[in-house]
């Protein structure tokens, strides 16, 4: 689990929390994660060096600060 840092638009925010910073997030991109609602978006990328990363989602959202993001993960 973690939380939404920042928006940047009504289709892409940055989130926190899930990882930390000496993580290696590629083994998790393009990985499926939930938002209150039931939206679905999917990591895209790193974003800087502190575990923080990068969701899109396919159509708007809204969200603000805080609210939690779930990863969605099967082995």
């Amino acid at each position: 689990r973690g939380v939404v840092d920042r928006v940047l638009d009504s289709r892409s925010v940055i989130c926190k929390d899930m990882f930390g910073k000496e993580s290696d997030l590629s083994a998790f991109l393009g990985l499926r994660v939930d938002v209150a609602g039931g939206q679905q978006g999917r990591i895209e990328s790193a974003f800087g060096k502190s575990g923080k990363f990068r969701v899109t989602f396919t159509e708007d959202v809204v969200l603000k600060p805080r609210d939690e993001v779930v990863l969605r993960f099967k082995r």
